[in-house]
């Protein structure tokens, strides 16, 4: 009897690492709503990154797969390792696994929920289907939509697998003539800027200025369109513009001689859409003419590059182990900031803020996210993350104020809000790092424009191409958060284009809570604008607020012109989009953060 209580224990004790697990990547900020909240059927168009879409049967949409996997095991097996062997006999459409990221997923189940359709799917069956991913799904975390499929890790060499089929779809997308992916890559590396309209100028000996007025204006091309990258050979700009366009990546390889290993660039976009390129410490006073004269490749939907960045400050919440007085302690702020209260972070969460040199910028837009990868061991593990503002307390925390601002608005900091879990995969590598550790950051995912949905009028369309300072054209905005999902909304907030903002959180307990200076200023108190409201399903009887979970009785009463924003986990998420079903709100007005 004793073995059996022993081994009752160690199957409970794994179903529960399973578990934490599962929280862990369910609860994660996943930085891209599905637009159109909660259509259940797909219309034949274009995603986000303009890969075409198929329609979807009745009972096949996005939420549809969340009711159907959450919480299940979906894969015919789970084993610790699956070989090339053992995988490449799994291709067939009643039998599919592939491999994404060192993990194989059993997708049998999944494809007929696929947005672009049961044959692109297909293409990857048996075989590697990274690449494929990230060159047109790298904004969606596989990790929350496939957790169901998992099968195992990997073992062996993925170059050794079959290529990925020829694209199945008969559209400009489908540009590879039946090469399949290594020829579809090597059609979109040899475009170049004429062939996207794209002109380059010199104003200045030290200067460029790139235009594509076809494309680019005020509305869909602002600074935070663009990121730059210096590696030792090559300059590469990603340009992911507002209107719905694939990104694309302008990379100038090689460099110019006289760019030296001490220049730098400095990136911005001017008044009139332009992107404009200062050059600083080169060897030649005409690097600008030098530099319009290198031939530029162009590459369409590049895949994810990472650019490596300094934990310049974490703070820990006094919960977690290395907050008790171990290694990596930072609660005691060094520097000009020590001596500053600390703010109340949620329970077992952590603030990391991390800094990358002069050779990048990543300029995140409002809603979108990241892949924050760190090591652990041997390995290197990755999750997606939706960077957090900088509050005006974060920035004194920090001390330096000046500086910090300076190095905010140069798109050089970032950070983050991450709840850490004993279990986890990627979380507990998070917890152990300490100033000057290095990280890697991908580049920014997603595309939707979340600083023109205020100005979704109910009267006027299109919207207008500048936002517009009439109060009448803007709309009310209602947030719905569960758990860590508040972080993708802070920023939504932040924007402050909406006439009306009510945040509702969701939690358990008091101390999960976010207060202080996380929040964006003015959302700490309730006025006739701006409503902050926590919802505690576990509260104590100290608790003098909202309680209970998320349901009709504490969501507010919607009228049906709101913009609704749900995050969270998918139990969460698909109980929110139930009860907005239920009460009749407008789907084109629901944004559901997720994967």
């Amino acid at each position: 009897m004793g073995a059996t209580i022993c081994k009752d224990t160690k199957v409970r004790s794994e179903e529960k690492r399973e578990e934490r697990q599962r929280e862990e990547r369910n609860e994660m900020s996943l930085g891209v709503p599905t637009p159109g909240g909660l259509t259940a059927k797909a219309p034949v168009g274009r995603s986000e990154y303009g890969r075409v879409k198929v329609a979807l049967q009745k009972g096949k949409g996005l939420l549809d797969w969340i009711h159907k996997s959450n919480g299940k095991n979906l894969a015919s097996v789970r084993l610790p390792k699956v070989t090339a062997e053992e995988l490449v006999k799994h291709n067939k459409q009643n039998d599919c696994w592939m491999v994404l990221f060192g993990q194989v997923y059993d997708i049998t189940q999944y494809l007929e929920y696929h947005p672009g359709g049961v044959p692109e799917l297909m293409r990857a069956a048996g075989t590697d289907a990274t690449g494929l991913f990230n060159q047109y799904h790298s904004w969606v975390n596989y990790n929350s939509m496939l957790k169901a499929c998992l099968v195992g890790r990997f073992e062996g060499d993925t170059t050794k697998l079959p290529p990925p089929g020829p694209s199945t779809l008969d559209d400009e997308d489908s540009i590879d003539g039946g090469k399949g992916a290594e020829g579809e890559m090597n059609a979109l590396a040899h475009s170049t800027l004429d062939s996207h309209n794209i002109s380059a100028i010199t104003p200045s000996s030290h200067s460029v200025l790139l235009s594509c007025p076809s494309h680019w204006n005020k509305r869909t091309m602002r600074r935070e369109c663009v990121s730059h990258s210096i590696g030792e050979t090559s300059l590469r700009l990603l340009v992911k513009t507002m209107d719905g366009r694939s990104p694309l990546e302008l990379k100038w390889d090689p460099l110019p001689s006289s760019f030296t290993p001490s220049s730098s660039v400095a990136l911005n976009v001017d008044d009139e859409a332009r992107i404009r390129l200062d050059f600083c410490h080169t060897s030649s006073d005409v690097i600008g003419q030098e530099f319009v004269t290198t031939r530029c490749a162009v590459r369409e939907r590049p895949a994810l590059s990472y650019h490596e960045a300094r934990v310049l400050r974490i703070l820990r919440h006094p919960s977690l182990p290395s907050a008790k007085g171990g290694e990596g302690d930072e609660m005691e702020v060094e520097g000009e900031g020590a001596g500053r209260e600390p703010m109340a972070l949620p329970r077992s969460s952590v603030l990391l803020i991390v800094e990358t040199d002069e050779s990048a910028t990543l300029r995140v837009p409002i809603g979108h996210h990241v892949e924050l990868r760190v090591r652990k061991g041997a390995s290197l593990v990755s999750r997606p993350y939706t960077p957090v503002p900088l509050t005006a307390e974060i920035r004194r925390w920090m001390g330096e104020e000046e500086e910090v601002a300076l190095k905010e608005s140069a798109g050089r900091l970032l950070a983050f809000s991450i709840k850490i879990y004993d279990d986890g995969v990627v979380t507990p590598a998070i917890e152990r790092l300490k100033r000057d550790d290095l990280v890697h950051v991908s580049d920014p995912i997603g595309s939707i424009d979340f600083s023109t949905l205020p100005y979704l009028s109910i009267t006027v369309s299109p919207p207008p191409p500048v936002p517009s300072p009439i109060n009448e054209l803007k709309r009310d905005v209602v947030c719905l958060a569960g758990g860590t999902g508040i972080t993708p909304m802070l920023g939504v907030i932040k924007e402050r284009g909406w006439k009306r903002c009510r945040l509702i959180a969701y939690n358990k307990t008091e101390e999960d809570t976010p207060r202080g200076g996380w929040m964006p200023e003015g959302m700490d108190m309730v006025s006739s604008s701006d409503r902050l409201v926590h919802v505690l399903s576990a509260a104590d009887d100290s608790w003098k607020g909202v309680k209970g979970r998320i349901g009709r009785e504490n969501m507010g009463e919607l009228t049906g012109s709101e913009i609704v924003f749900v995050c969270g986990p998918d139990g969460f998420v698909q109980e929110a989009a139930r009860l907005l079903q239920e009460s009749g709100h407008p789907t084109n007005l629901v944004h559901i953060f997720q994967g």
